[in-house]
């Protein structure tokens, strides 16, 4: 078994990953383990008693990283006394660099350790784990696909209500001016009928007072007519 002083370098951290048969390509160490996949590969080479594969989805989520770091971390990583912080996870599920660098240093210190031998699966069960990824892959893009548009649809929707909800606050405005025009034409054309009544009034009882007038005139005068001629008679 080997001591506590193993030392891995980089070079041949990079030389044990590209011999490990992964079910997708690992060209950046950062990005390709960001989800915990790829390293819960790993640990199903050498602990396949501690992993089951079909617990770890690939994700683009952070979130979905995340929960998938959680798992590894709790159904796996803390029964082989590798517990990871949550510190550590974050900067795992973000692609912090040299986060996976120095987990992965550790793992391969522990396996040396351990004495442990990869466990190459068979071909048939590389293929299926192959086609089950990219399978995952597949309904994982559909899914973000879906989500995506439900996102552009859920926005074009509370675009459209705002501008509905704008347009009829201007069309309550508008019937509210309407409807004060409209009350105040009819008061306007109250006070017009009003006032033409009483203009009416007016013009009648003035004729009804100079036809009066002419009448008293008359009579004013027949008196004094009448007057005159008892005089001249009486003379």
């Amino acid at each position: 078994m080997i001591g506590d002083t193993v030392q891995i370098d980089n070079k041949e951290l990079i030389e044990w990953i590209d011999g490990i048969p992964f079910s997708r390509p690992a060209r950046n160490l950062t990005r390709d383990f960001s989800d915990a996949v790829l390293t819960a590969e790993v640990l199903k080479l050498y602990y396949p008693r501690h992993v089951e594969i079909h617990n770890y989805v690939p994700a683009n989520s952070i979130n979905t990283k995340k929960e998938n770091w959680k798992m590894l971390n709790r159904k796996v990583l803390a029964k082989l006394d590798m517990k990871l912080s949550s510190d550590t996870i974050h900067h795992l599920a973000n692609g912090s660099q040299g986060a996976v660098e120095k987990l992965l240093t550790k793992l391969r210190v522990k396996v040396l350790r351990d004495g442990v031998e990869m466990h190459k699966p068979k071909l048939k069960n590389v293929e299926s784990n192959i086609e089950g990824n990219e399978a995952r892959n597949a309904l994982a893009n559909v899914t973000t696909e879906k989500i995506e548009d439900a996102n552009v649809q859920r926005t074009i929707y509370a675009e459209l209500k705002q501008e509905l909800r704008e347009k009829e606050e201007v069309i309550s405005t508008l019937n509210h001016k309407i409807a004060y025009l409209e009350s105040s034409m009819k008061l306007k054309d109250l006070r017009i009928s009003s006032l033409a009544a009483q203009i009416l009034q007016n013009a009648v009882e003035m004729d009804q007072s100079a036809k009066s007038q002419l009448v008293d005139g008359a009579r004013v005068k027949l008196r004094s007519r009448s007057h005159n001629f008892h005089e001249d008679k009486a003379n």
